[in-house]
This record gives structure tokens, C-alpha cells and sequence, in this order.
């Protein structure tokens, strides 16, 4: 052989594509790959003799590792259309393959062997690490609430991978070979897919995740350090991330087998990662594996949940209704798992936030902090018993400001009912606050009664000058009618208090019969009312 057919020879070995490659695709000038007519489909496991099985078995993970050509329009191009109906049969006679007991060639030799896992994770590798669209959530104008997630056109295709993949996970094989299957990179990009937007997928790949944090000991830093990474970059970019809720999930099986006493990483994992889910805009979204999440550590660790609570009455949201609610059930849940040594950590903190829900004016708040008060397993049993005077303190103006002035009537009830039980308690402290409390409201019915008079006084100077316009006049008048005498609250004493107060609001009343009765019995409070 002559020098120069050596180079020739040796150039056209470098220049040819793999044979695999070469049956499907063919590269065009722009690079990209297109399906060849000369496509051909195996044959199926149970037409070829067991001991071809498993070299055909090797012969389908290569024929399938090209990349998924599809696209919106697949059903136009008929080779496009061909070539992953022919990928999809492949992979559902792979399936079926490992799960038949009867199919393998010899009991003694495994199925999964080095060279078909080998070939399984590129096949893998090829068709689900991918990259995936923008999120629609990025665009301007996207409510959240009424968004659609889109999904992904290659899932016929995909969810045969994924179902080998699961049953790739359990089977029995070299654990070593197994493991230098899964480098970290892998882990890093099976961990990025989580970004996709197509719900099924997202349960594949937890499942998967999950039975891989389970079979690879040696593999679960490294898996928490992935998905710590990801949460901290949700929190700080502020992007669409649609796998927190399974994240979430996984770490709730990962709490459930901790044991006590905690680690330290373990109480900094929550601390540093799971608490500033608490911030996040979208938290309804995994609302619920958080407060999973959050329950369970409380449970394991009383210290934590002093930690929960405080954060929880630190990031309170003022403008958010729907995410203070989510915040009163969490401070319900965490006070009734937390033990009761940690009580007088907690219950400040607790007396600190409900007096403010309950006089909010939103109602949603105001009645979820009233259901609170009424819970019989948190209040009465335990902080009532530990603070009886600040608690009589801080949430007998709240109820009485509802049941008097609230602009919602629907809440009279429930709020009269709370009060109802605080007096079984302390009757004589909650009428001496009840009383101050009617006080402090005649004193800002009188304010506000000097602050319209003072408003009369200098309009009627204006309307005096030789200058004022006959509108200023009559703007004058129009104020100075406004002056009413103060508002006087029902004269309620100590011994009627329970009688016209509490039991006059029966079950059986309608919420306009309670409007009707508080409107006869009560003069009309300002909207504000001193908080003494």
C-alpha cells in the first residue's frame, strides 16, 4: 500500500458516519439531520431465537439513540412520521422484552449486561437530554393562574424511555457497572429536565430521581447539592421553574428518613433552602409540599419549629390574600405537631400575628384567624394555660372591634363565639377589656368629631373673607353638617355583657338577623378604633 492510499484510506475512515447514523439521517448543507428513506424496523423479540436476543436487544438501544426529529407538523412530513412510529414500536417491544420473566436467553446470565447499558444510557442520553422551549410564563401579559403548560410533541417516544428507565433502576445487575453509568454529569442534567413544562414528564423524572437517590448511596450529596443549586437559582432569578413541587416531594421522602437527633446539614438543608420558598410569588403552585415539608420538620425537631414560626411572622405578607392564608394554615399545623415544651417559644410570636388577621379587612384573613382562635386542640389547651393575661391582652379588642364594627357581618358569629369561650375563662378580664375598649372608641369618635368641627371653623372664616366665592360657602355648610355628636356605644355592663353580647347570637341565625340586631343594639362605630 502506497503512502498516499494509506491517507486516502485513513481520511475516509474519519470522514464515514456510524453505520447506526448512517441507515437513518443524512446531513444536508444547514447541518441538520433528516430522516433517510431507507429506514427498516427490526425484528420484534418473540419471532427470533433467545440466543439472538440479546445482541438484537443491543441492536434496537443503538437504532433508537438518534435524537427525535419531531416537530408540530410531524403528521405532514410522512418520512418524519415514519421514522417515530417505526423508534416507537422499537421501544415498546424493548418493554415488553424486560418485562417478560420468559424472554431472556438463560436464567444465569443477566439481562441488563455491560454492553447493553451501555448502550441503553446513550440511547437515553441522546433522546431525553435535550434542549427544551422557553416558558410561556417568560412573555409579558402571562397571567400564571390561567396558564396553560405546553406539552412535549416527543411524548410517544419518551414515555417508553422513561418506563425502561424505571424498570433499568430495580433490575438486578453489577452495581459498580451500574454506578459508573450514572457520572455526575448525568445526575446534573437529569436534574436540569425538571425545567420542562410537561407535567408528565416532571413524574417520570421524580420517580426516577428518587429510585436513583435510593439505589446510589454514594450519589445523595450530590443529589441535594443539584437541587439545592436549583431552588437558589428559582429564588434569585425569579425564572419559571416547573419542578419545585416535585423537588419538594422528593425532599419530603428524604425528611421521613432522617433520624434523630438531626445532622446539622440536615436543619441547614431547611433552613437555607426550603424556608425562602416561603418568599416566592408563585407559592401556590407547591403550597402544599412545602407545608408538607415544613410539618414534618417541626415534627422531628421542636427548635426548628420555633425557626418556622418566627420566619413565618417575619416575611408575613401584607398584600397577598391568598398567601396569608397559606401562611395561618401552616402556623396552625406547625403549633399542633411542635411539643408542648415549645409552647412558650411560640405562643409571643402567635399572639404577636393574630390580633392583626383578625381586625384585617379582608375577610378571607379575618376568618381564617378566627378559626384559629376556635381550634380546640391549639388555644385553649395549651397557650390560654401558659398566657391567660396576654392573650386576653392582645385578642379581646380584635373580637370585639369584629362582633361591633367589622364591615363584614358574616363574621359576628364566629368571633362571638371565640369571645364566648375566652370568657368561660377570664369573665371578669375580658369585661374590664371590653370596656376599654368602648373607651378608646368614644375617644375616637370624639377626634374625629373635633377634627370635622375644626374643618368647619376654617371654612366658615373663609366664607366670612371678602374674597370667598359663594361655592366656598356652601362647601362650608356641607362640612359643618357633618359634625355629628359621638358615636355612643351600647351601654353593655359586666352582667349583661354575656347575655346581649356572647348568646344572643344563637346557630340558627341568619347573618342578616345578626346585622339587623347589632344595627338596633349599637350606634355605629368608626372605621378606626384605638388599639389600647
Amino acid at each position: 500500500m502506497t503512502p498516499m492510499e494509506y491517507k486516502r484510506r485513513r481520511h475516509s475512515s474519519f470522514s464515514e458516519k456510524p453505520p447506526i447514523l448512517a441507515n437513518f439521517f443524512s446531513v444536508d448543507t444547514s447541518g441538520k439531520p433528516n430522516v433517510l428513506s431507507d429506514t427498516f424496523l427490526l425484528p420484534n423479540f418473540n419471532i427470533v431465537p433467545r440466543t439472538e436476543r440479546p445482541v438484537l436487544l443491543i441492536r434496537k438501544l443503538k437504532q433508537c439513540t438518534c435524537a427525535n426529529p419531531i416537530v408540530d407538523d410531524a403528521a405532514s412530513n410522512s418520512r418524519t412520521y415514519a421514522y417515530c412510529e417505526m423508534k416507537r414500536q422499537a421501544l415498546m417491544d424493548i418493554l415488553r422484552y424486560i418485562e417478560n420473566p420468559q424472554l431472556p436467553s438463560s436464567s444465569d446470565r443477566p439481562l441488563w449486561t455491560p454492553e447493553a447499558l451501555v448502550a441503553f444510557f446513550r440511547m437515553f442520553q441522546a433522546n431525553v437530554f435535550r434542549p427544551l422551549p422557553a416558558s410561556g410564563l417568560e412573555s409579558d401579559g402571562v397571567d400564571p393562574a390561567y396558564y396553560e403548560p405546553k406539552l412535549d410533541h416527543n411524548w410517544p417516544i419518551l414515555q417508553p424511555i422513561y418506563e425502561i428507565f424505571l424498570r433499568v433502576l430495580v433490575s438486578p445487575m453489577d452495581r459498580k457497572q451500574f454506578h459508573r453509568m450514572l457520572p455526575p454529569s448525568f445526575i446534573s442534567k437529569l436534574i436540569g429536565q425538571f425545567s420542562t413544562e410537561d407535567t408528565r414528564e416532571l413524574d417520570y423524572l421524580k420517580t426516577a430521581l428518587h429510585r436513583i437517590y435510593v439505589e446510589a448511596t454514594a450519589y445523595r450529596p450530590l443529589i441535594r447539592r443539584q437541587m439545592n443549586a436549583a431552588i437558589h437559582t428559582f429564588m434569585a432569578t425569579s425564572q419559571p421553574f416547573s419542578g419545585i413541587p416535585e423537588f419538594l416531594e422528593i425532599y419530603s421522602s428524604i425528611i421521613n428518613g432522617f433520624s434523630m437527633p438531626l445532622k446539622p446539614e440536615h436543619a441547614s438543608l431547611f433552613k437555607q433552602t426550603l424556608l425562602p420558598l416561603h418568599k416566592a410569588d408563585n407559592i401556590s403552585s407547591f403550597s402544599e409540599q412545602l407545608l408538607r415539608c415544613s410539618v414534618q420538620m417541626a415534627r422531628f425537631s421542636g427548635l426548628l419549629g420555633v425557626d418556622i414560626v418566627s420566619y413565618l411572622c417575619r416575611v408575613f405578607p401584607q398584600t397577598c390574600t391568598a398567601k396569608a392564608v397559606f401562611f395561618l394554615d401552616e402556623l396552625e399545623c406547625i403549633a399542633g405537631v411542635v411539643a408542648p415544651d415549645v409552647y412558650p417559644a411560640i405562643a409571643p410570636m402567635l399572639l404577636k400575628i393574630l390580633p392583626e388577621c383578625i381586625r384585617s379587612d379582608n375577610f378571607r384573613i379575618s376568618d381564617r384567624a378566627i378559626a384559629i382562635l376556635n381550634s380546640e386542640d391549639l388555644f385553649l389547651t395549651r397557650v390560654l394555660a401558659l398566657f391567660p393575661g396576654p392573650m386576653l391582652d392582645r385578642l379581646v379588642h380584635p373580637l370585639a372591634y369584629v362582633i361591633l364594627a367589622h364591615w363584614n357581618e358574616g363574621l359576628a358569629k364566629p368571633a362571638a363565639k371565640a369571645l364566648h369561650r375566652l370568657i368561660r375563662v377570664d369573665p371578669v378580664g375580658v369585661y374590664k377589656r371590653v370596656r376599654s375598649f368602648k373607651e378608646a372608641a368614644e375617644a375616637c369618635n370624639e377626634s374625629r368629631v373635633r377634627s370635622v368641627e375644626n374643618w368647619a371653623t376654617l371654612l366658615d372664616q373663609c366664607a366670612q373673607s371678602a374674597n370667598a366665592r359663594s361655592s366656598m360657602v356652601a362647601h362650608a355648610k356641607e362640612r359643618a353638617a357633618l359634625a355629628l355628636p359621638p358615636a355612643v356605644i351600647y351601654n353593655v355592663t359586666g352582667d349583661e355583657l354575656e347575655n346581649d353580647l356572647i348568646l344572643d347570637f344563637s346557630d340558627s341565625d341568619s347573618d342578616s338577623d345578626i346585622g339587623e340586631r347589632k344595627r338596633r343594639k349599637l350606634s355605629l362605630l368608626p372605621y378606626e378604633t384605638a388599639d389600647v
